[in-house]
């Protein structure tokens, strides 16, 4: 699993988990076998209107085989899922799918046509129309020079930003998007976090699978881990990050500062970065560390929060023992 800074763009407001609106989806007890092969199994989670959801976990952990399934592109073995209310195999979810924007993982589009003429197969065929084209070509910088040439000749980035089009182009209720920065640029990856963050504001669900970890900490309300199938853990980011230790990065003016420091049991040292010393501190202890600090000899100090390391132990911790 990858970690990466992110923070130019602000969080959106945290998810109220008060008074929830009814759920998107639910799925419980959610298990997919590949013969003997385990998909998913034993999958639990809510996901509520208006929420950014993540599935966090590395290639083969069953994310993909999540969405599949919400999708009905793939009956579950046992379990139940609801989207919209909903089995996805039911007569109604036909007409509900009108209501999903979608992108797959593995993205493959028609080679000879173009940009342009899939994006309106795509809108003929959800049966809506494309109302948020020009606004999401414009943010991904898909030009309209681009859309007229044929697929063949886009690069990667340029054709995940048409999948992405496709899936957002009808204003959907609910958006699934597996792995959607998957070949983005920084930049168009700033964009698109953007215009999530937009969607969410005006309502839009959306659920959006993930290896990265700053990027789920970063964009999602809640995050599901998923460890090798199984459900690992399901946390509130807003908790997480308040309750995430704290990294204190610190340049020394005279050694005494730093041999009285290591006295400090409440406050681990973690390594040397010259011309720093790391130590890592509990949120709740670092009002008291910032007075010890007043008294001693420190030319400099600055704080981050350790809440990408910790998100990654608690990821290991809770798939210890697991399939």
């Amino acid at each position: 699993m990858e970690t990466t800074a992110m923070e130019s763009t602000p969080r959106p407001a945290a998810f109220a988990s008060a008074g929830q609106p009814d759920p998107v989806i639910e799925a419980q007890s959610l298990t997919k076998y590949y013969g003997r092969d385990r998909g998913i199994e034993d999958v639990t989670f809510t996901v509520h209107r208006g929420e950014i959801f993540g599935l966090l976990g590395p290639n083969g952990s069953g994310k993909t085989t999540t969405l599949r399934v919400l999708l009905n592109f793939v009956r579950p073995t046992r379990g139940r899922v609801t989207v919209f209310g909903c089995e996805p195999w039911c007569w109604r979810a036909a007409r509900d799918r009108q209501r999903i924007g979608y992108l797959p993982g593995e993205l493959v589009l028609p080679e000879h046509d173009t940009g342009a003429w899939l994006l309106d197969f795509y809108a003929q065929l959800s049966r809506t129309p494309p109302v948020l084209r020009a606004e999401v070509c414009e943010l991904l910088k898909l030009s309209a020079s681009e859309l007229r040439r044929p697929v063949r000749k886009y690069s990667r980035g340029q054709r995940q930003k048409l999948g992405l089009v496709q899936a957002l182009q009808h204003n959907p209720e609910l958006l699934l998007l597996d792995e959607p920065t998957t070949a983005l640029d920084p930049l168009a990856q700033e964009a698109l976090y953007r215009l999530l963050f937009e969607l969410k504001q005006r309502g839009t669900t959306i659920v959006f699978s993930s290896h990265v970890l700053g990027e789920v900490l970063r964009l999602c309300d809640r995050v599901a881990v998923l460890k090798e199938g199984k459900l690992a853990t399901v946390f509130e980011v807003s908790s997480f990050l308040l309750e995430a230790p704290r990294l204190v990065f610190l340049r020394f003016a005279e050694d005494a500062a730093r041999v009285a420091l290591a006295q400090v049991s409440w406050c681990e040292f973690v390594r040397e970065e010259p011309p720093w010393s790391v130590y890592r501190v509990a949120p709740k202890d670092l009002p008291v560390l910032l007075q010890l600090l007043s008294r001693l000899a420190v030319a400099d100090l600055r704080i981050e929060s350790a809440a990408q390391q910790a998100l990654l132990e608690l990821y290991r911790s809770s798939s210890e023992g697991g399939a």
